[in-house]
């Protein structure tokens, strides 16, 4: 009993002096924290303190600095090269899909960009292909045109009788006759005027070249062929020029036009063979890639009119089959001889009208001067019973 009290007595004494050494550490131990955190946070306040904000200008120039590089990488992405799309819209060429300078631009671009063609090839593979595409419009207008020329004699005579009608009745009557004797022919007018549709195309393509020309397109001025290996100057010695008048000048006088059934008279067939030369000097200016694209078309003209000119090409199409130089001199005899008699008739027409106007002006005077007359005697037989 003794000595459980004893043990307990020692128990508690130890309790009581671990618990007065923890609160003895736990109160030196909060001066050295509070000190601790103090000295921390005075330390950090420094070190904030030491670092300085930049002055505003010097932000500002970062700012640029990175909106300027952001912008350079951003057009470097979006520049094109000469031979990839987007080039010509990017120096102001190939505007408009519509209006055809621009959509042949963007013709010339795309074909020089996929192909990989130098600027010579470009323009004659071009050339080519829309020459391709409107040979049916030229295949239409031959066989209405070697159709017309069989019934050149008819269509004369009529014609004639329009001029000489003097009434309107005479000149409908004409016209009607006219129009049933194209049908009973099978021509058809339009297909007559299906190649003016070139017209568009052609004044495109100058366009087109022109304006490439002015920019001008890398490769144009070293991309040429033979004597003319700049595109953008001008031909040094006109050579394009004259090589373009002469095989115009032999299509029509070899084959009487594009379409070759064109039965022109001796008189348009001259005028026609020597007008191409007055072409040469009004051109020695142009840039010699508008001057090679008008002999591409020069050369494919002849082509086209001596095929359309075969007998053979002629039956594999279905065409008309033409006048043989036989059938053309009669033809123009007949035409000439309704010419000339309608000329004669003409004037003889005109001599009558004349000789009966001036009978009637005769009459007319003759018979004012009696009605004068008769008055006048009327009068005096007054006068005499007046002074009796």
């Amino acid at each position: 009993m003794l000595l459980s009290r004893v043990g307990l007595a020692t128990s508690l004494r130890m309790s009581s002096r671990f618990a007065v050494r923890a609160t003895a550490a736990r109160a030196t131990a909060a001066p050295v924290a509070l000190h601790n955190g103090y000295r921390f946070k005075s330390t950090i306040s420094q070190e904030i303190g030491a670092i300085s904000t930049p002055p505003a200008g010097e932000v500002s120039d970062a700012v640029a600095n990175a909106t300027s590089s952001v912008s350079d990488t951003i057009a470097s992405a979006t520049t094109y090269l000469p031979n990839q799309i987007g080039y010509f819209q990017q120096v102001g060429l190939a505007e408009s899909w519509v209006w055809p300078k621009g959509f042949f631009q963007h013709v010339f671009e795309i074909a020089h960009a996929y192909s990989g063609l130098s600027w010579w090839a470009t323009i004659l593979v071009v050339t080519i292909g829309l020459r391709f595409l409107m040979l049916p419009l030229y295949i239409s207008a031959s066989d209405s045109t070697a159709k017309m020329a069989r019934i050149k004699p008819e269509l004369t005579k009529i014609m004639e009788k329009t001029k000489n009608a003097t009434e309107q009745i005479d000149i409908q009557k004409a016209m009607l006759e006219r129009k049933q004797l194209m049908k009973k022919a099978d021509v058809k007018v339009t297909n007559m005027m299906k190649p003016i549709a070139s017209v568009p195309i052609f004044l495109g393509v100058f366009g087109a070249l022109t304006g490439m020309c002015k920019v001008p397109v890398p490769g144009l001025e070293t991309e040429g062929l033979f004597w003319f290996t700049n595109l953008v100057a001008a031909d040094p010695y006109c050579g394009l020029q004259i090589i373009t008048a002469c095989l115009y000048s032999l299509t029509f006088m070899l084959f009487g036009g594009e379409t070759g059934a064109q039965g022109l008279s001796p008189v348009m067939k001259k005028v026609f063979t020597w007008m191409p030369f007055i072409a040469v000097p009004l051109t020695m200016s142009l840039p010699a890639s508008v001057c090679f694209y008008f002999a591409i078309n020069a050369v494919f003209s002849i082509i086209q009119s001596n095929m359309l000119k075969m007998p053979a090409v002629r039956n594999a199409l279905n065409l008309a089959p033409m006048l043989t130089p036989a059938e053309q001199k009669k033809i123009d005899a007949e035409v000439a001889r309704t010419q000339s008699s309608s000329i004669v008739g003409a004037l003889r027409q005109k001599y009558d009208d004349a000789k009966l106007q001036a009978e009637k002006r005769v009459a007319q005077e003759t018979k004012a001067k009696q009605d004068a007359m008769n008055r006048a005697a009327a009068d005096a037989k007054r006068y005499v019973q007046y002074r009796k």
